[in-house]
């Protein structure tokens, strides 16, 4: 923020330590980790619960779309930040082309 305690400082954003010289390298990282919690949640939310169970709720897809989101960032953090968005992504490179 503009009046906060740490105004001056700003953080430069890219691709991860030893990773910098392969741009590509992050955007793939995140292109792919994007696309399987796409995947998990698609294939997850669009399935019902079989007739024969006892009640129709099923929450185990929240669990599933919630660990392959936590496995994307670990797994992409050291690498790109592990936003596992596009559109954050994209708007974190420009405002960093931007400032320095």
């Amino acid at each position: 923020h503009a009046a906060g305690p740490y105004r001056g400082v700003t953080y430069a954003l890219g691709p991860g330590a030893g990773y910098s010289d392969f741009p590509a390298v992050a955007g793939s990282c995140e292109l792919a980790f994007t696309f399987l919690v796409a995947y998990v949640f698609l294939a997850c939310c669009t399935l019902s619960s079989p007739a024969s169970w006892r009640t129709q709720r099923n929450n185990y897809h929240a669990l599933a779309v919630a660990g392959a989101y936590a496995s994307g960032g670990f797994a992409s953090a050291a690498v790109s930040g592990g936003e596992l968005n596009p559109a954050v992504c994209a708007g974190t490179l420009v405002a960093s082309w931007l400032h320095h």
